[in-house]
């Protein structure tokens, strides 16, 4: 049984290293470049072939073009800055919340009650 643990643990991670690296035969044209120019070099016969060898990458997130992801941050920048508010204010909430949890367990109504019911 210990020799085969000792031969699953290196299996399991080439395995994941080969789900998470893309081996593809593709062209080079960035995610960032304008449809309308994706487009003309896509029309262009010998533009597109020429750029075409075997690529690889890692598939740690799925593509999205630039413009997109800049988009979405922009819309949730406000949320993030007034909101949420930045990490570290909400780590000062946090430690904030967690002393007033401790104190309500030493000093708090129920914690009286209780010490002096043990008392009693």
């Amino acid at each position: 049984f210990l020799g085969m643990a000792v031969i699953v643990r290196p299996l399991t991670y080439i395995n994941t290293l080969l789900r998470k690296v893309h081996i593809t035969y593709t062209h080079d044209v960035s995610l960032n470049t304008p449809p309308d120019v994706a487009k003309r070099m896509a029309t262009e016969t010998g533009e597109v072939e020429r750029r075409m060898k075997w690529r690889y990458s890692l598939g740690w997130r799925d593509p999205i073009r630039l413009e997109y992801l800049l988009m979405e941050w922009f819309e949730q920048f406000f949320y993030w800055m007034c909101v949420k508010g930045k990490t570290d204010d909400i780590a000062r909430k946090k430690l904030h919340k967690l002393m007033d949890d401790e104190d309500n367990e030493k000093h708090g109504i129920l914690a009286k009650v209780a010490r002096d019911m043990a008392s009693d």
